[in-house]
């Protein structure tokens, strides 16, 4: 299916029956709603409505002149507004998490609860974080379509400093589960726990698969999501759950390959969705990406 907001014809998919409680799936950076297959089923086996879009720039959606996370963030709000879904459930990993986080601030009736995976965050108090180009290729940006000057953009974007995004966290209204990778990410594991500290409701849990929780350990991640969603009513009233924190050590089972092995293989089942052209395109967009990235590490160390 596709959906024109104001000039973007954002293409998603639109899984479950129509009248029953709507679940907005959002995909990270260098990604597609096809890595949401195994979520999308099991939601929609259980009665939910899933609606999995393809941010501007990432699988079926087109490419554009503007990637801005602010437009990412109008794509949403617009799209919301369009199929006037009303109050919804809210699931975001890495660029989709930020998006996930910026709609629960600035449009609080909109989420009723809110899960976020690994959830890209912008610098505050002018500092710059150091990201390891090799666990970015290995975090998602193989095997896959998407434009290259969406990754620059965002990248680019989320190391200037943005104090008032973070002072906005508090002001979220709706239950959340913020849930990190450990220290196989590349995302600064303290400053998702910062995020979890000002969400007045939140919990954390650390599943130490990597950045791809739902990739490297898809019954843990999914367990917890509907599990989640099942036990946590809208507008619940218990006290801050900033400080309830759990690591999830079940996880790392006998036999899970390594989170690079998940990751790559993960890509490449989400590739098999994608048109004939995908590994040529996917080639093309490293190549393209790389040489920026390692440009922008150097600037970046040069400058802290």
């Amino acid at each position: 299916m596709r959906l024109q907001p104001e000039g973007i014809s954002l293409h998603y998919t639109d899984t479950g029956p129509e009248n029953s409680a709507p679940v907005l799936l959002l995909h990270g950076g260098g990604s597609s709603n096809a890595t949401w297959a195994r979520l999308t089923a099991e939601l929609a086996v259980r009665g939910y409505r899933v609606i999995a879009p393809d941010l501007r720039g990432h699988g079926a959606s087109p490419r554009s002149a503007d990637y801005r996370l602010l437009s990412y963030h109008t794509d949403v709000d617009r799209m919301l507004t369009k199929l006037n879904l009303g109050a919804l459930d809210v699931v975001g990993h890495s660029l989709g998490g930020y998006i996930a986080l910026t709609v629960a601030q600035q449009a609080p009736a909109r989420v009723r609860r809110l899960i976020v995976e690994e959830p890209a965050a912008p610098s505050q108090g002018g500092r710059r974080r150091h990201i390891s180009r090799a666990r970015m290729v290995l975090g998602g940006l193989r095997h896959r379509r998407f434009d290259p000057a969406a990754i620059r953009s965002v990248i680019t974007e989320l190391g200037q400093p943005d104090d008032t995004w973070w002072h906005r966290l508090p002001g979220i209204t709706a239950p959340t589960l913020l849930l990190r990778g450990g220290p196989g990410s590349h995302l600064d594991q303290g400053d998702l726990a910062a995020i979890g500290r000002l969400i007045p409701h939140c919990q954390q849990i650390t599943i130490p698969v990597g950045h791809r929780i739902h990739s490297g350990a898809p019954e843990t991640f999914n367990a917890a999501v509907l599990t989640f969603l099942s036990t946590c009513d809208a507008g619940d009233s218990e006290e801050p759950a900033a400080s309830r924190e759990s690591q999830r050590p079940d996880s790392q089972e006998e036999g899970c390959p390594s989170v690079g092995a998940v990751g790559e293989a993960d890509d490449a089942r989400d590739g098999r969705d994608a048109a004939s052209g995908a590994t040529r395109d996917a080639k093309e967009a490293e190549a393209a990406v790389l040489p920026w990235v390692d440009q922008a590490l150097q600037a970046g160390s040069r400058g802290s």
